[in-house]
């Protein structure tokens, strides 16, 4: 097989990495079972692009109809430019005028290794034109086939389908049951409707020295509330700020696409006892942020009540949360990511 360096020329000639904010090359090989990625693109048309780490790279076929649980289902499979390893975590939005222009998202993901052909090696599948392989994915599992049908010197006609087995499914549409992200939870075309929430639009009026401190990062599944700390004496430090002492409930907010988390600072949720303050993230415009903030309670005339947040912290159906009477506001205090960054 070509060296890595080699199989990359193409896609590197094929991208102006000045313009597109694809990974030009980098990642490391899985130190266990190889990896798979399949990304939908939104490009020229859609598409699902299915990724076998074998030899270094992401070994690459554009499958137009995406993948079938069913057997009899075979999908044409259009062999692409290899990509570099790094290339199995891009999601996101590349720009018009650059090549594939169109958004990105992980679909799918996991580990796979070879079916019904014992241990030899991958690379000897592609010469050969028939590769047979088991996903370990989120959404793709079992033994799924790639069969090579060019002709006349045409190597890049082939065929991907789900092989025979317990876990094939001719009922199951995979690619409309699960059309979300596997990172952020978003489907392809709320990624591209949030296409113009980039730094410039986020992040455009914090001074030039805080956005260089800005990290692209995935949204983490949780982050340790940060906790007050006792001191002898009042204090005053250039990088601490005063807040203003609540007594209510602490709470992280996930939103993650469409699903919302209300999560306790000992990592319960608590979606169930404050149902109007789910509905409130959700209505939001962004979808992809953590909030770090108190849950209060007020009475009737706008003042703080612990008494009365006892009668909600603990309620198990959102129906009894509604009928209790017993109103809250959320109180942020930090947002700790924004549409993709670590802020």
């Amino acid at each position: 097989m070509t060296p890595p360096s080699d199989s990359l020329k193409t896609y590197r000639e094929k991208r102006d990495f000045a313009g597109s904010p694809e990974p030009a090359e980098g990642g490391q090989p899985s130190p266990g079972e190889p990896r798979f990625v399949i990304q939908q693109h939104d490009a020229t048309r859609m598409h699902y692009d299915v990724r076998l780490e074998i030899g270094g790279v992401l070994v690459s076929w554009a499958v137009p109809k995406g993948p079938s649980y069913d057997p009899d289902v075979k999908r044409l499979a259009i062999r692409t430019e290899d990509h570099p390893l790094s290339y199995a975590d891009f999601e996101g939005v590349i720009p018009e005028g650059n090549y594939g222009a169109g958004p990105v998202i992980v679909w799918d993901r996991g580990t796979w290794e070879r079916a019904h052909e014992g241990k030899g090696p991958a690379e000897n599948g592609l010469d050969e034109g028939h590769l047979a392989v088991r996903f370990h994915g989120e959404k793709l599992e079992g033994d799924w086939a790639f069969i090579r049908t060019g002709r006349d010197g045409d190597d890049d006609q082939w065929l991907f389908f789900k092989m025979k087995g317990p876990d094939a499914d001719p009922e199951r549409d995979i690619t409309a049951e699960r059309p979300e992200s596997v990172i952020s939870g978003r489907t392809i075309d709320q990624l591209a409707e949030s296409a113009g929430s980039g730094p410039d639009e986020l992040f455009g009026g914090l001074p030039p020295d805080e956005r260089a401190n800005l990290i692209p990062a995935e949204q983490p599944e949780w982050i340790n509330p940060m906790l007050a700390t006792l001191t002898d004496q009042r204090f005053s430090r250039p990088d601490w700020i005063y807040e203003q002492k609540f007594d209510g409930e602490r709470c992280l907010v996930f939103r993650r696409g469409d699903k919302v988390r209300l999560m306790s600072r000992n990592r319960n949720s608590i979606n169930v006892a404050y149902p109007e303050l789910v509905e409130a993230v959700a209505a939001l415009e962004r979808d992809d942020f953590i909030l770090d903030g108190e849950i209060i309670a007020v009475d009737d005339k706008g003042r703080e009540s612990f008494s009365l947040l006892q009668r909600r912290m603990h309620v198990k159906s959102e129906a009894k949360a509604r009928r209790s009477g017993v109103r809250v506001r959320f109180h942020i205090f930090d947002l700790l990511h924004l549409q993709g960054y670590d802020t």
